[in-house]
């Protein structure tokens, strides 16, 4: 069979990857084309029809200034499809991009073709009308989520959980990696940092503009209050280690690539933006403070705390019970993150009764594993 993926985002890089590993062992005759990069290019062993860094645009702004290279890009990505003709369509996450211009353009070229959506936008939390998109244009979604799955079939959507990919990282970095010792392997690989001094894991987002908003406002909190703390930022993906030396000058941090889980095990605790991330953080089993000091003008810091939702973090809405404080837009102050870390280093039980129940909610399902046999059964049986 013939499969088309589409991933627009690092993270859908690896998303996309573990699909189409998981896919190739359901399908051994399986071909692969992608919109995607260098992680789906290893699996496929084939180069990517469009790398996704010549359209990873953030905010209106940025998007607005590249328009013409995007559409040329979806332009480029429609004739592929049409010209693959796959069996199946599989968008991954990157709903801008997919609504626009993948899902109708299937729906109305190619409507005897399979879309099978994997990791569908967040329509519970903003832009609800895009149900119907999924409902009319997709044959089945797989959520990561699982009250999303929920959401979805109540809006008369083909929906199934498949898992969630955060825990079957995490559980290989434990069953590879993982060591009681944590922050013994850390210091051991970073000898700037000590024993004595607590270490704070810094996930401060994966994009630059995420970056640059969330970054200084930690660093400079936590050099403020607990100048003796030791700050460990994970780098993420696909961003240049000199993108970070100016923001962290002047601060008692160190910049890891590649080792965020290491970093999560040995820290005291947590700050991270939100998103993907809080999921790690609780999985590894570290406190956290979900920070995020939104991107834009007024108006959408306005719009930001209108969204038609009781939490941000994806570990309190799974939960749905306020378990880790959250700091966002306006509350994304020094003053509020100093006296949210005092409470969190007060000893509880609550952050890890909490991490327990969410660990029981989202299961131990291979998400790949399951979302591969879930395409694959659906059209060769």
């Amino acid at each position: 069979m013939r499969y088309f993926l589409i991933a627009g985002e690092a993270s859908g890089d690896l998303h996309g990857a573990h699909l189409i590993r998981a896919i190739k062992a359901e399908d051994p005759s399986a071909t692969f084309a992608f919109m995607g990069g260098d992680q789906m290019a290893y699996e496929a062993g084939r180069r990517p029809i469009v790398h996704y860094s010549k359209v990873a645009f953030m905010g209106f702004i940025s998007v607005l200034r590249h328009l013409p290279e995007i559409r040329s890009t979806a332009h480029l990505v429609q004739q592929e499809i049409k010209d693959f003709d796959p069996h199946v369509v599989i968008p991954i996450d990157y709903s801008g991009f997919n609504f626009r211009y993948i899902l109708p353009f299937v729906d109305k070229a190619l409507p005897r073709t399979s879309v099978f959506y994997y990791i569908p936008p967040k329509v519970w939390a903003w832009k609800k009308r895009r149900t119907k998109k999924l409902r009319t244009l997709c044959t089945q979604v797989l959520s990561i989520l699982p009250f999303e799955e929920e959401f979805l079939i109540r809006h008369n959507v083909n929906a199934y959980y498949v898992g969630n990919p955060c825990v079957d990282a995490v559980g290989k970095y434990w069953d590879t990696w993982g060591d009681p010792q944590a922050k013994v392997s850390l210091l051991d690989k970073t000898p700037q940092l000590t024993i004595e001094h607590p270490i704070v894991a810094i996930l401060a987002g994966s994009r630059r503009a995420e970056i640059k908003h969330n970054l200084p406002l930690m660093l400079s909190t936590l050099r403020t209050y607990y100048p003796e703390y030791q700050c460990v930022v994970a780098g993420a993906p696909g961003i240049e280690a000199e993108f970070y030396t100016p923001l962290i000058q002047g601060h008692k941090a160190e910049v890891l690539f590649g080792q965020t889980y290491s970093i999560l095990a040995a820290a005291d605790f947590a700050l991270v933006t939100s998103g993907t991330a809080t999921l790690e953080t609780a999985l590894i089993g570290t406190p956290q403070i979900v920070c995020y000091r939104s991107i834009g003008s007024p108006l959408v810091n306005w719009a930001f705390s209108r969204l038609p939702i009781s939490y941000f973090s994806l570990v309190n809405l799974i939960l749905d019970t306020p378990l880790l404080e959250e700091l966002l837009a306006a509350k994304a102050t020094p003053e509020h993150l100093h006296s949210a870390i005092e409470r969190l280093l007060s000893p509880t039980q609550q952050i890890s009764e909490g991490y327990a129940r969410l660990r029981s909610q989202l299961g131990r399902v291979p998400a790949a594993r399951t979302a591969a046999q879930v395409i694959t059964r659906s059209i060769i049986h």
